[in-house]
C-alpha cells in the first residue's frame, strides 16, 4: 500500500532517515554472495551440478531469485567462483608448505 504525502512531509521523513554508507552496501552485498556461493556448494554437493537449479540456490540461501541472478548471471557462474575459490584456497596451502621448506638444495630439520 502506498500513501501518498505531501512534499514537505516526504523530505522531512527523508532527512531523518539515515541512509547506509557506501561501506555498510559494500559489506551487504559481499555478505548476499556468499551466502549464495555456501548455499551452492551444498546443494551442488547434494543434488550434483546438472540437478541444481538457481531457484534451489535461491531459496537456500535465503535471497530472492531476482537477487541470485544479480549477483551470478547463471549457476555456471556460481559454480566457476567456487571452482576459483577452492583452486585459490589450495594454491595459497601449497605455498605456505613450500615457504616453510626453505630454499632449494637445503635439507630440512625437524
Amino acid at each position: 500500500m502506498h500513501i501518498d504525502l505531501p512534499i514537505n512531509q516526504q523530505q522531512k521523513s527523508r532527512e531523518y532517515m539515515s541512509p547506509r554508507t557506501e561501506e555498510t552496501n559494500a559489506r551487504i552485498r559481499e555478505e548476499q554472495k556468499e551466502r549464495i556461493l555456501e548455499a551452492a556448494k551444498a546443494i551442488f554437493a547434494h543434488k550434483g551440478f546438472s540437478e541444481t537449479k538457481m531457484s534451489d540456490i535461491a531459496t537456500a540461501a535465503n535471497v530472492s531469485y531476482g537477487l541470485a541472478y544479480h549477483h551470478f548471471a547463471n549457476k555456471e557462474a556460481i559454480f566457476t567462483s567456487l571452482l576459483q575459490k577452492a583452486l585459490q584456497g589450495a594454491l595459497g596451502t601449497h605455498a605456505a608448505r613450500a615457504s616453510n621448506l626453505g630454499p632449494p638444495g637445503i635439507a630440512c630439520t625437524g
